[in-house]
């Protein structure tokens, strides 16, 4: 599963649960479009629009933590 989450204004990082990790951190939504088109061959890609707006949307929700680290329901997939 890959999860994107804002992290400014057009920053952007894609966090991957089956790396465990980040595979892009702090690019634009251009860079993050560029990153998922020139995915293999045969690679699932997620909607970017659909990772884009759901990061937008828990960014003006989300009141808490501004780290991952610290942030308990986003390590959870909420």
């Amino acid at each position: 599963m890959l999860k994107v989450i804002r992290e400014g204004e057009d920053r952007y990082s894609l966090w991957s649960t089956r790396a465990d990790g980040f595979l892009l951190a702090d690019v634009t939504e251009s860079e993050l479009r560029t990153w998922l088109a020139d995915a293999p061959e045969g690679a699932t890609v997620p909607d970017v629009d659909e990772l884009v707006r759901a990061a937008d949307e828990r960014a003006q929700t989300n009141t808490g933590p501004r780290s991952y680290v610290e942030a308990r329901e986003f390590l959870s997939g909420n």
